[in-house]
């Protein structure tokens, strides 16, 4: 799956890279890209890590969304509780906590309960 980020802090996208670079698992099942590679136009990449912190983040998801149907967005965020319906990576990441939110994102996507 390919997996990108949103409005995320430079701590928070070298922490991923760092996680990605040891963890064999989500090197094999994963492809950590910057926003700017696209695996086809109009699409944005299987799982998105956006920054629920951040408004204009938010925003411009808010536009995405619309055109990146089959995208699931991570909401990382510290605080904020409203995301229910939604994967939420919260902070401070760890490598733990990422590895379950992809795991989750991974069992949604394929329809197989855990």
């Amino acid at each position: 799956m390919i997996l990108t980020h949103l409005g995320l802090a430079d701590k928070d996208i070298a922490l991923l890279r760092s996680v990605f670079s040891i963890s064999k698992e989500l090197q094999q099942n994963y492809t950590l890209v910057g926003t700017e590679k696209r695996r086809t136009p109009g699409r944005l990449a299987d799982i998105l890590l956006l920054n629920g912190d951040d408004e204009e983040a938010m925003k411009i998801w808010g536009v995405l969304e619309n055109v990146s149907k089959n995208t699931t967005p991570v909401i990382v965020t510290s605080s904020r509780s409203d995301f229910a319906d939604r994967h939420v990576l919260r902070r401070p990441l760890t490598p733990r906590r990422v590895i379950a939110v992809l795991a989750g994102v991974a069992v949604s996507k394929s329809g197989v309960a855990a």
